[in-house]
């Protein structure tokens, strides 16, 4: 008999032949998106930059800009990242540099939530794929300036100061999803 032990109400379906033999498994041993296995991250303050990770925790985040320069798989699993950048404003939150790729799921209502100018900009030779992710941003949302912007499903809401999506130079596809409750 293989028992499984779920710690976030937001995986669904893992079966017996995802992991042969693992009895009282932890969603931490478990989850995974398109073949790759995620390990919990479990700072509140702070984030990866790279690696393979699930966050078990909100996080709210004053470290200045968070920046990813290599290969990130980050599930918010339903949690709010808070950028909380008071002492910065104005600031750009989140950047994709050149060489990095970065996948960032939801799963279940996961929100990046910004009050600053820009909250992320996808520089050139950068790739950022959204997967049902809510970007929640009371200054600009997305900066596409050279690099990939992938939204798949999700939100763009709330932008206050600038655009929701402003796209310099690079490319942006929206695939589903939907951008409302912007200003401009």
């Amino acid at each position: 008999t293989v028992e499984w032990y779920f710690d976030s109400p937001s995986y669904e379906g893992i079966h017996s032949e995802d992991a042969p033999g693992v009895v009282n498994a932890s969603i931490s041993e478990l989850h995974e998106h398109d073949g790759v296995r995620f390990t919990r991250w479990t700072e509140t303050d702070s984030l990866p930059t790279s690696g393979n990770y699930f966050l078990a925790n909100d996080v709210v985040w004053n470290n200045g800009p968070w920046t990813i320069t290599g290969e990130l798989n980050l599930c918010l699993c339903g949690h709010t990242v808070k950028f909380d950048q008071c002492d910065y404003f104005p600031y750009t939150n989140i950047f994709a540099n050149r060489g990095a790729t970065v996948n960032l799921y939801g799963d279940g209502g996961g929100t990046l939530n910004a009050d600053s100018d820009i909250m992320l900009s996808v520089k050139s030779g950068g790739t950022l794929n959204a997967y049902d992710l809510c970007f929640d941003s009371f200054g600009s949302g997305i900066e596409v300036a050279g690099g990939v912007f992938n939204m798949n499903g999700g939100s763009v809401i709330n932008t206050g100061a600038s655009n929701a999506v402003s796209v310099k130079s690079g490319t942006f596809n929206m695939n589903g999803g939907v951008i409302r409750n912007n200003n401009y």
